[in-house]
Order: C-alpha cells, then sequence, then structure tokens
C-alpha cells in the first residue's frame, strides 16, 4: 500500500503520497511552523488529512539530532522539540506506524535506491538545504552509527595550501550556513530571506553571482575527501 512522507526541513515541512515504488502521488508543503510544538505537530495532521485512508504507513524525514533511540530529539532546531519522542506523539495523532530518520541518512537511502547511488555499494550523499546534511551507505546498508547520528556534518573541512603530503587542513566551519550567509550580504537580504531553497532558486536562473559562490564551494569539497589515506 502507498505510503505518507514528511520531509522536515528547516524552512518547510514537504509532503508526500508514495507508492513503494517510489512514484509520488500526491504533495505539497508548508512553511515550517517554530511557535511551539501542538502547532508543529498539528501541521503533520493537517497535511495528511485528505489521504489517511490511502496509506498504512508514515515516513519522516527530519533535520535536527535525535537520541540514540532513533525517535527522540535533541535540541537543534527548536527548543520545543527537545525531548519529544516524534514517533509516539504522531502514532497517537494518526493512528499509522511511523518511522523516523534523520534528513541526511533518508537522503542517502533515497539516492541508493531509486537515484544517483543506485546500484553501488557504498557511497556518501550531501544535502544541502537551509543547512548542511549528509548520509552514508556502507556495504550495501545504511550506515548510521551507535547514536544514529553518524553521518550528520555540522562542519566542513577547508583544505588550505598544498603542502608535499597533500593539503593541509585549515580549519573547520559550517560551511553551507556561510554560504547563504555570502549570499545574504552580497544580495542585500537578510538570513530569513536567503534560505536554502531561494539559494538555488537563484541558481536555477542562473544568477552570476550564486553561481560563482556555488562553484568555490563546491570545489572545496573534493580535496579532503581525495587526499585522505
Amino acid at each position: 500500500m502507498n505510503r505518507i512522507i514528511f520531509d522536515v526541513g528547516a524552512s518547510n515541512i514537504k509532503f508526500a503520497l508514495m507508492t513503494p515504488e517510489g512514484e509520488i502521488l500526491q504533495r505539497k508543503k508548508v512553511p515550517t511552523p517554530w511557535t511551539g510544538l501542538e502547532d508543529y505537530l498539528k501541521t503533520f495532521e493537517d497535511l495528511a488529512a485528505d489521504c489517511m485512508d490511502q496509506a498504512d504507513g508514515i515516513g519522516i524525514s527530519t533535520n535536527g539530532r535525535m537520541m540514540p533511540d532513533g525517535n527522540t530529539y535533541r535540541a537543534y532546531t527548536a527548543d520545543y522539540l527537545t525531548g519529544v519522542d516524534i514517533k509516539k506523539e504522531l502514532e497517537a495523532r494518526l493512528h499509522l506506524p511511523v518511522a523516523v530518520e534523520n534528513d541526511g541518512e533518508a537522503a542517502a537511502i533515497g539516492e541508493w535506491q531509486f537515484g544517483a547511488g543506485r546500484g553501488t555499494n557504498t557511497s556518501i550523499t550531501i544535502v544541502l538545504g537551509s543547512g548542511m546534511g549528509a548520509g552514508m551507505i556502507v556495504d550495501g546498508k545504511p550506515w548510521r552509527g551507535v547514536k544514529r547520528n553518524g553521518s550528520m556534518v555540522f562542519g566542513q573541512l577547508i583544505p588550505s595550501q598544498l603542502t608535499e603530503s597533500g593539503y593541509a587542513i585549515s580549519g573547520i566551519e559550517t560551511g553551507f550556513m556561510f554560504l547563504l550567509m555570502q549570499a545574504a550580504g552580497v544580495k542585500q537580504m537578510s538570513m530569513e530571506q536567503m534560505t536554502g531553497p531561494y539559494f538555488f532558486e537563484l541558481a536555477e536562473q542562473g544568477d552570476p553571482v550564486i553561481l560563482a559562490l556555488l562553484d568555490n564551494f563546491a570545489r572545496l569539497w573534493p580535496v579532503p575527501f581525495s587526499t585522505m589515506p
């Protein structure tokens, strides 16, 4: 039977009704509410209200860090989510089984099954949105680590100068958020306006400044991986 899918980001909550084969039958999105827990949970109910009888399960791809049980939030996106068991809360409201996955790992699983990673045995997926995430497939299985946050990216290694043995690493920074800050400064916009989705809208429109920033950012990534022993 079909599945109800939620992708929770810092900017939007995306909804899809999806077949087991990955075909999207219905989709929509709304801004992520940060006014409180009740508004947050009710958003899931409202998005799924007209198709509850068409699905037998719910999958949630969510930003933020989770406790080792995989269902309970640590403080990251909003204080009111700390200690909240998303699986338990939504199963009580929606009356269907719920599975919760970190958004970076969910993206890696999706690419592995249906996208760019299909047919591979080991892959790394980098997710750029309002923040940065990542997921890994290792030996044909999702790799989550003992705390189910093993693939999360909070920082980026920035190569400095070339040495005899390879690139020296000058520091660690949260790369994509800094990229959004750069873009906001150049465009004279606030950080609330310069979200990840809007950044990529500008890139798709061919904005030369945004494309130059993105090109420089992308060139930094392969170096640490390619020079690792």
